[in-house]
């Protein structure tokens, strides 16, 4: 299943819909167009590496804390949806 990118693209259109009222989290959109059952194509995403922010101001290190766990727990508490492997590469 990990390498059904097929299912893995419906599970991304999911958790875009399910945290599509969270501006604090964003999630890539799928293109179609580019992507099979074998290969999975998303948008990109400017940012920065999580690292880059070991050293900033509590505020700021607060608001990835935050984002983090809006995108983990949000879709879990209230749709009931785990994301089972949720690490930054996810």
């Amino acid at each position: 299943e990990e390498l059904d990118y097929a299912r893995e693209a419906k599970h991304v259109r999911l958790y875009k819909t399910v945290l599509a009222d969270v501006p604090i989290v964003r999630v890539p959109g799928v293109r179609p167009e580019l992507s099979t059952k074998r290969l999975l194509t998303l948008d990109w995403l400017d940012g920065d590496k999580l690292l880059a922010f070991k050293t900033a101001d509590i505020e700021t290190r607060n608001r990835l804390a935050t984002a983090l766990y809006r995108a983990w727990w949000l879709p879990f508490s209230r749709f009931g949806v785990i994301h089972g492997d949720p690490h930054l590469g996810n």
